[in-house]
C-alpha cells in the first residue's frame, strides 16, 4: 500500500512540474518566429472583417491587412513602427499594438484572474480578467496561438489563426526591407502611453497625406469618457476642416478644444459635458 501511494504522489508531483503554465506559453509566443493568417472580426461599437498575412520575428512583425474598405500595411521593425498606405508610411501618434501585444502586456503585468486554466487534447486554454476586460486565449499542441478573444461590455475582437508556416528566407528580408522606398512621415507629435492606458479601452486611427501637411485622426472610446476624435494636422490647411467642426457642434451635444504647438493643431471632440481641454492636454502630456 505504501509504494502505491507512493508511486501515485510521485506521478501527481510531476504533472505538477511539468505541467504548462500561462507564462510558459507567453514567452514562448514573445520569442517566437513564424507566418500565419489571421483572420480578424469585431463587433460593438466597431463592426469589421478583414484578413491578415503576418510575418513576425520576435517582437518584430509586418502585417498585410485586407479588408472590404482598405488595404494597408502594419510594420515593426528595427527602424520603427508604422502604417503603410498606398507607399506612404505614416509612423502612428500612439504604440502600434495588436491583440496578441495587448494579452502580452496583461500576462507579463501580473495585475489579472486567472479565471480558467485547461489543458486539452491537442493544446491548451487560458480565460483572464481585469477590469471588465477578458481575454480568451487557445493554444496548439505546439504552443501556438489558434484563437484570440478580447472582451468587454460594448465590444469584442476574435482572431483565429490558420495556415502557420516556418519563417521563409524571403518574408524575412521582406521585414527587414519593407520601409525602403517608400515615403515616410513622421507622428507630427506622440501622446502620453499612460493617459491612453489609463482611460482608454479602444482606439482606431486612419490618416491622410496631401503632399503638403498630414491629418491624422484617431477614435478613442472610454467608459468614462464615451466616444471621442482627436485631429492633429500638420502644415495643414485646417480652415475647412474647423468650420466643419463649428457647424457640428453648433447643432449637437457635443463641443470640441484646440491646442496649437508648433505646426501642429490637435482638436479635440466630445461631449459637452467633459473637461475637453483637461483631457487634449493630457493625452498631449502638457500635464
Amino acid at each position: 500500500m505504501k509504494q502505491k501511494l507512493l508511486a501515485l504522489l510521485i506521478t501527481g508531483l510531476s504533472v505538477l512540474i511539468y505541467a504548462i503554465s500561462l507564462d510558459d506559453v507567453v514567452n514562448n509566443l514573445i520569442s517566437s518566429s513564424y507566418e500565419v493568417t489571421r483572420v480578424v472580426r469585431e463587433t460593438g461599437i466597431s463592426s469589421s472583417f478583414r484578413v491578415e498575412r503576418v510575418t513576425k520575428i520576435g517582437s518584430y512583425k509586418l502585417i498585410k491587412i485586407n479588408s472590404p474598405f482598405k488595404n494597408y500595411v502594419w510594420l515593426r521593425g528595427s527602424l520603427g513602427e508604422y502604417v503603410i498606405i498606398n507607399d506612404i508610411a505614416f509612423e502612428p501618434a500612439i504604440d502600434l499594438t495588436d491583440l496578441e501585444d495587448q494579452f502580452i502586456d496583461l500576462v507579463s503585468s501580473k495585475k489579472y484572474d486567472l479565471l480558467l486554466s485547461l489543458d486539452l487534447p491537442i493544446g491548451y486554454k487560458f480565460i483572464i480578467k481585469k477590469d471588465l476586460t477578458t481575454f480568451e486565449a487557445t493554444f496548439d499542441e505546439h504552443l501556438r496561438l489558434v484563437k484570440l478573444r478580447k472582451s468587454y461590455p460594448f465590444y469584442s475582437m476574435e482572431i483565429n489563426y490558420q495556415n502557420y508556416a516556418v519563417l521563409s528566407d524571403k518574408s524575412s528580408e521582406e521585414l527587414s526591407q519593407y520601409i525602403f522606398g517608400v515615403k515616410k512621415i513622421r507622428a507630427p507629435l506622440k501622446l502620453s502611453r499612460e493617459y491612453l492606458k489609463q482611460h482608454f479601452q479602444w482606439v482606431a486611427m486612419d490618416f491622410s497625406y496631401n503632399g503638403l501637411g498630414s491629418t491624422y485622426t484617431l477614435y478613442f472610446y472610454s467608459a468614462a469618457f464615451g466616444k471621442i476624435a482627436l485631429y492633429l494636422l500638420a502644415d495643414a490647411d485646417n480652415t475647412e476642416l474647423l468650420d466643419t467642426i463649428q457647424d457640428m457642434c453648433a447643432n449637437s451635444p457635443v463641443s470640441y478644444a484646440t491646442r496649437k504647438l508648433g505646426n501642429v493643431l490637435a482638436i479635440l471632440i466630445g461631449s459637452q459635458a467633459l473637461d475637453l481641454m483637461d483631457i487634449l492636454d493630457s493625452l498631449l502630456k502638457l500635464k
